[in-house]
């Protein structure tokens, strides 16, 4: 969560920030990403950076809360309007996630995201969303724990739609071709692989 330093700025001033780590993870994947490059391209010091974020880590959290959409609450949330149909949750959550994860601004975001996340910047990012999650009202629209749900069935279903992604940036996939790719997929999780 950013400092308060950084929640005190005025928006122009914050927007500028963001706009510059939107830059930054845009051309980098977290690995490769700097703090240097970061302050160079706002004109300021770095002890200014660490004023408003505690580390790189965090500021690379707070861009992709702000300009990504996490799918996982996405699909809940689809799930839930479709009074849990799984099969018609999953064909719209095709065409929802496609127009996410192929918007122009963000692309690079997701891709660095599904390319070069690993799992311990997953369990930060986990901590770090529930903290920003218990500030928000919308949390509890998306929340999984007072579902009935098979955790199993979740988590097959899970390793599926998130291999095509990773698919679609690794073979470059176009928006067309991965909603082929995704509904056949969706078909065999729900007719089975012939």
């Amino acid at each position: 969560m950013p400092k308060n330093t950084f929640n005190n700025l005025p928006p122009e001033k914050r927007e500028k920030i963001y706009e510059a780590l939107r830059e930054e993870f845009n051309s980098n994947p977290f690995n490769k990403a700097s703090v240097k490059n970061i302050v160079e391209n706002l004109n300021i010091s770095r002890g200014s950076f660490y004023q408003y974020f505690e580390d790189l880590e965090e500021s690379y959290f707070t861009i992709l809360l702000k300009e990504t959409t996490d799918i996982h609450s996405l699909f809940i949330e689809i799930l839930k309007d479709d009074n849990f149909d799984l099969c018609q949750s999953l064909e719209k959550f095709g065409n929802r996630i496609s127009n996410l994860i192929f918007d122009e601004r963000r692309y690079s975001l997701y891709k660095y995201r599904f390319l070069y996340w690993n799992e311990d910047l997953e369990k930060r990012w986990i901590e770090f969303y529930k903290k920003q999650a218990m500030e928000c009202k919308h949390h509890s629209k998306n929340c999984i724990d007072n579902i009935d749900i098979n955790y199993e069935k979740v988590n097959f279903v899970k390793a599926v739609i998130h291999n095509i992604i990773k698919r679609a940036f690794q073979e470059n996939f176009s928006k067309e071709a991965f909603l082929v790719k995704y509904n056949q997929y969706v078909n065999w999780i729900i007719k089975g692989v012939d």
